[in-house]
């Protein structure tokens, strides 16, 4: 019974044009009536703050740009996603994919998935290796530097430390920080990481991390962290805590503040810096308790992403002129923006 539910359900969305996020049981071919502009969109976890934030504006963009969409999330398990996209594939042939992979380090078992069906891939927010997108002409890849977001992490925390002079506590000359990463295999926690470092030793600082930890982009798991760190060291020995994204900042600072810290009191203050520009994030910088962060741009990732795939998906030549970003070998980089409280209140999501 609960199988046939679901069928029907699917049917019904495709014929009224919902929007949904669909699960991963097959369905045949002649259960539903290919759309002619329809693309499957994929996410690798909508728990995550920046890709739920970045799904509404996908949504929002493919409404105007009249591209029916149906949604999925793989929940962070890449055989789910697997399985979703080869049920999207059975059910619109010929369509195109937008793809945020759970397999982050290089995404090849959606893109054989692809190439096997001869449609456009996009993927987006997380790119897959070089090494992937090569061995297939329709694959293509939107997103944002990781290394520019890694130095404009850099750039906001030496700022902060030239105009407070007292930020080497035990005045051994160098910072004494902890740097929170992604998740293990990806590479915007690679790039990110490193251009930090080599931000903060360009800009004539020495670095002494006092720890550096994987907590998967998650802000629970930066809580535990940090709660398990300060549970055998002292919480006045840090100068910095830098995060890979703005969810394990907002953990950072939410322990930090349990703990009487980030909440005024100069005194009793440790600089935190992310990545991503979430709503909760900008809140931050603006009452002070973060630093910065760095705007990774939903608003346009999203848009290019729609308008790409639309252009694909008519066979239309893809250039600056019809995407209106500039277009390398088949990847499209959007720029980040620092955010501080010089800019906050005039940055535009």
């Amino acid at each position: 019974m609960r199988n046939l539910y679901k069928t029907a359900l699917v049917a019904v969305v495709a014929v009224l044009g919902f929007r949904m996020a669909a699960t991963a049981d097959a369905v045949t071919a002649t259960e539903v009536t290919p759309a002619v502009n329809k693309a499957g969109v994929f996410y690798y976890s909508l728990n995550d703050l920046f890709v739920n934030s970045l799904s509404a504006q996908i949504r929002s963009e493919a409404q105007a740009q009249e591209l029916e969409l149906a949604e999925y999330d793989a929940e962070n398990d890449l055989l789910r996603q697997l399985s979703q996209v080869r049920n999207f594939l059975t059910v619109y042939r010929g369509q195109a994919l937008m793809v945020n992979p759970v397999d982050a380090q290089n995404g090849e078992a959606v893109l054989r998935a692809a190439r096997k069906a001869n449609v456009p891939v996009i993927f987006f927010n997380r790119r897959p290796s070089q090494g992937a997108l090569d061995t297939y002409n329709k694959a293509w890849y939107v997103g944002s530097n990781p290394e520019l977001s890694g130095l404009y992490q850099a750039q906001i925390l030496t700022d902060y430390l030239e105009n407070n002079i007292n930020w080497d506590k035990n005045g051994n000359g160098k910072l004494d920080y902890l740097l929170i990463k992604g998740e293990r295999n990806h590479a915007d926690t690679q790039g990110r990481s490193a251009a930090f470092r080599e931000g903060m030793r360009a800009a004539g600082y020495e670095l002494n991390a006092l720890d550096v930890a994987y907590a998967d982009f998650s802000y629970a798991r930066a809580v535990r962290y940090l709660q398990n760190y300060l549970a055998g060291h002292d919480i006045g020995e840090i100068e910095a805590v830098v995060c890979n994204n703005d969810a394990m900042a907002l953990g950072i600072i939410d322990e930090l503040q349990h703990r009487g810290y980030n909440e005024g009191d100069g005194s009793r203050y440790i600089p935190v810096v992310g990545i991503d520009a979430t709503e909760k994030a900008l809140n931050a910088v603006k009452d002070g308790s973060m630093v910065g962060t760095v705007y990774n741009n939903a608003p346009a990732v999203a848009r290019t992403v729609v308008r790409l795939t639309s252009l694909l998906t008519r066979g239309e030549e893809v250039n600056v002129k019809s995407l209106g970003m500039p277009v390398s070998g088949r990847q499209v980089m959007v720029p980040y923006v620092k955010v501080t409280l010089a800019n906050v209140g005039s940055l535009r999501r």
